[in-house]
């Protein structure tokens, strides 16, 4: 609207400047109207005073506002809202899987190991059962090889020389043979001799001290000075420790010295 007064504008300002013949021609409305060209000049001023686009604008701003209320939501932010509270949903449920799914799997490790470490256990106790199941009989069968040993240790030499006592020797080499074997049973069965020696260092997982005996010069302390009876083990279990006498931690001068100095 606001183009076509301007065109209308410029074609009356034309026509002004022609002369009042042409002018007629051109606007045979003025020409009947017998308009001069003054009272066209005072309308083409005011013409061009003339602004419609105020007067629409004018018109839209003086038009009475919406005071409706707002329309709702379109369908699609409907939509958008009810997939972002979906999601948000399966985003908390999936904490929440993701907690219970690593405690189970903590739980699941625990009992997988309890479970293993329980096996191991059952499997040694077996095994030991079955290694340790003559202990008892074993046990009792050491008397047997002390009466054994203590009749082979109190032969007489005399009588062992040969042509002096024939029968007490072959009485001898065949209590000697019997020991042998026996100790030979004892080794298939994995039970074996613990039999010190004198100066050996005293053990308390083998060794039981009887007594001490006074150290002497060139004897080393908390070492064995004499067997009493010899010990067993079965497996690396000692069945029946050696029953030793030690070397006291003091030689006799030392012990008299500390006497002296508790009086």
């Amino acid at each position: 609207l606001v183009s076509i007064f301007q065109t209308l504008t410029l074609l009356i300002a034309s026509a002004v400047q022609l002369t009042p013949s042409f002018f007629g021609l051109l606007c045979p409305i003025y020409a009947s109207m017998a308009i001069s060209r003054t009272t066209a000049l005072s309308c083409l001023v005011r013409l061009t005073r003339f602004q419609p686009h105020r007067l629409i604008s004018s018109k839209l701003s003086s038009s009475p506002k919406d005071d409706a209320p707002s329309q709702p939501e379109s369908e699609t932010d409907k939509k958008i809202l009810d997939v972002e509270n979906d999601l948000q949903a399966l985003q908390t449920e999936y904490k929440k899987l993701a907690t219970a799914h690593s405690q189970l799997e903590d739980k699941y490790k625990r009992a997988l190991a309890e479970s293993e470490n329980m096996r191991k256990r059952f499997m040694r106790q077996i095994d030991e059962a079955k290694m340790f199941a003559v202990q008892s009989f074993c046990k009792d069968l050491l008397d047997v090889a002390d009466v054994l040993t203590k009749a082979t240790n109190s032969a007489p030499a005399d009588q062992l020389v040969p042509g002096v006592n024939p029968h007490f020797a072959n009485l001898y080499e065949g209590l000697k043979l019997t020991e042998q074997q026996m100790l030979q049973v004892f080794e298939r069965n994995h039970l074996v001799r613990i039999q010190p020696a004198e100066g050996d260092q005293f053990d308390p997982n083998f060794h039981e001290a009887v007594f001490q005996a006074p150290r002497q010069d060139g004897k080393e302390p908390n070492t064995i000075a004499v067997v009493t009876k010899v010990g067993y083990k079965l497996y690396d279990r000692p069945l029946r420790p050696a029953y030793v006498g030690k070397n006291a931690d003091s030689s006799p001068d030392e012990l008299i010295i500390a006497e002296k100095s508790d009086r």
